[in-house]
């Protein structure tokens, strides 16, 4: 090593001796012949791309992030920015399910926000289907008047809805949709903690098993800060405290 050396007039002066095979790096140090380098459904991050180039490789086939589109439906959503009018609110949905599509590596595409009419409605589920792998609205999934989003989403197959309801609070007025062409639709309620409750719990696991990932399960032993009791005794419950 050149720490041991130095130059004195035209000579080389040597500190240390060095023993066979020192600072020499032997053929399948780092890799061995036949060793596996990845399998199937690892993320390439810097480590996996330091190691592809340390073999020569310069070009994997990798999963196509998959394209996400984000409805918002109602008359009384108003976009972050503007002007809040009577009886308004702000979208929050939008920005929040985009984030949370995005973090997992899915790319999200935003399709603005969709009045309570059903031609308006039915033309942006088309759109979303045509440009995206799965289709996420929010709101417009109980069964009032205004409520619009199941009566669009059983046109879209067959086979069209296959879920309305799900027996979990917040959340429970959910759709799940099939179009013909085999693409998934969901309906999230359209109350912000509801929606993302339902997109932890139901989309979370499917956009994973689209990018070829497995979920991170949190848990936290926690105290609720108010009592809280079930309808009927043993009837299961979700609650966000």
């Amino acid at each position: 090593m050149v720490e041991y050396t130095k130059r004195s007039g035209d000579e080389l002066v040597i500190y240390r001796s060095v023993t066979p095979g020192e600072n020499v790096m032997s053929a399948g140090s780092d890799v061995m012949m036949g060793e596996l380098i990845l399998r199937r459904c690892t993320v390439i991050r810097e480590r996996e791309v330091g190691l592809l180039a340390a073999i020569g490789v310069d070009r994997v086939e990798v999963l196509r992030r998959p394209r996400v589109a984000i409805v918002s439906t109602g008359n009384e959503l108003v976009s972050p920015g503007k002007e809040l009018g009577r009886g308004k609110i702000y979208d929050i949905n939008t920005y929040t399910i985009a984030h949370a599509v995005r973090s997992m590596g899915a790319e999200p595409l935003i399709m603005g926000i969709v009045r309570d009419n059903i031609d308006e409605m039915r033309d942006a589920v088309n759109r979303a289907l045509g440009i995206s792998d799965l289709v996420l609205l929010s709101g417009g999934t109980s069964a009032g008047l205004a409520d619009l989003t199941y009566r669009v989403l059983n046109e879209i197959g067959p086979p069209g809805i296959v879920i309305h309801g799900l027996k979990v609070k917040p959340g429970k007025p959910t759709v799940v949709a099939v179009s013909r062409d085999n693409k998934l639709v969901i309906g999230l309620p359209g109350y912000p903690s509801s929606a993302l409750m339902i997109f932890n719990i139901v989309v979370k696991p499917i956009l994973a098993r689209m990018l070829c990932t497995g979920v991170d399960e949190v848990r936290i032993r926690a105290k609720l800060a108010i009592r809280l009791m079930a309808r009927r005794v043993g009837e299961p419950f979700t609650q966000l405290a």
